[in-house]
């Protein structure tokens, strides 16, 4: 009996140590499964956390674009169909009601409204805004054949705004706005495309691409068509930019064989805070969003990537940047914070991406 009480010890030290290097390596837990990965529950110095993760949902679709908590859900937009679903934090459901499937392709962006209290969605192909009450999407604009793409909606002093490409047939961009959600008013913007949009120091910022690099505008009312310029020949292909402790940061492909940077505005000056490592391979650095008292980031090999991984970094001060999650799949698109947690959605040509669920323990005051 005490030899086999001996060996049994053995065998559980010995296990914990694998236990430990299998989690460390990101290796994930079945998709039902929701308590996989638990990191550690006593606090540790924050440049000690380490960062977990669990699959909380996937789709038959290639992956997701957008993230949005709303009404005490987590709404998830795909890249395809598209689709949407719906996560409680114990439920993941396809949110099958309404017109979104009409879309043609893609629900990019979202956002609450204000004034009515219902979710805006922007989507890909068809130039369409849609809106959600809680169980069904009806589509609320459409800008015509013309346009395709808006990859972004804010609110801004009471007024919804988004932009449609007209890319790659033409450069330039359809702004559409609105103070009640039912009637839109345009604009045409020429010589620009991709437009993402912030608000920034009470003014709206649109940053997005000019002949191939990229650059910014700004506007203080939400009526003005009357556009400053505020920074140009950054980049390329820019991601969605995020206001963090009083800057403006946005994450900017720098060529096709070149690892992607990230600048930070003051409202005066551009400067670059953080390029990628070469071997990350991450080109893309597609979303930004602050959890606890950190600023993430989350990249992709590339567009259509068919191999390597999605990264997600983490800074406390925007100047030192450290890699603390790589996932499965090699395009990252989205975070969002729901129910005081961190998630992120990612993308894979051959389908099946996921929305994860981040786990960050308490750091050390």
């Amino acid at each position: 009996m005490k030899r086999t009480a001996t060996l049994t010890l053995a065998l559980a030290l010995l296990a914990a140590p694998l236990a430990a290097r299998a989690q460390s390596a990101g290796k994930i837990p079945p998709l039902d499964s929701l308590h996989g990965h638990s990191p550690p529950d006593y606090p540790l110095p924050r440049r000690q956390i380490p960062v977990s993760f669990i699959p909380v949902g996937t789709t038959s679709d290639a992956g997701f674009f957008s993230l949005e908590a709303f009404n005490e859900r987590l709404i998830a937009g795909t890249y395809g169909t598209p689709k949407s679903y719906s996560w409680d934090g114990v439920n993941w459901q396809e949110i099958r009601e309404g017109e979104l499937g009409t879309a043609g392709e893609s629900l990019f962006d979202m956002v609450q409204f204000s004034k009515d209290g219902r979710l805006y969605g922007t989507t890909e192909s068809s130039g369409k805004i849609f809106r959600f009450n809680g169980s069904r999407w009806e589509r609320v604009f459409q800008a015509g054949a013309e346009w395709n793409n808006a990859y972004s909606i804010v609110e801004y002093k009471g007024t919804l705004f988004t932009g449609f490409n007209n890319f790659p047939v033409s450069n330039k961009t359809l702004y559409v706005r609105s103070t009640n959600g039912r009637v839109w008013a345009t604009s045409v913007f020429d010589g620009f495309n991709h437009p993402r949009f912030v608000v920034y120091q009470d003014t709206l910022y649109v940053v997005g691409s000019r002949n191939g690099q990229g650059e910014a505008w700004s506007i203080t009312d939400p009526e003005s068509d009357e556009w400053q310029h505020r920074w140009g020949n950054m980049g390329e292909f820019t991601g969605a930019p995020f206001v963090w402790k009083d800057k403006l940061y946005v994450g900017v492909e720098q060529g096709r064989l070149r690892p992607g940077a990230v600048y930070a505005w003051d409202g005066s000056t551009l400067v670059k805070v953080f390029q990628t490592p070469d071997g990350d391979h991450a080109r893309l650095l597609t979303a930004l969003h602050d959890h606890g008292d950190a600023l993430y980031l989350i990249t992709a090999v590339g567009w259509r990537a068919d191999s390597g991984t999605a990264k997600l970094y983490r800074t406390y001060d925007g100047v030192t940047w450290e890699q603390v999650l790589a996932f499965p799949e090699p395009e990252g698109w989205a975070l969002e914070v729901y129910n005081g947690d961190l998630y992120a959605g990612t993308r894979e040509e051959r389908g099946h991406g996921k929305v994860y669920k981040v786990m960050v323990p308490t750091p050390t005051p």
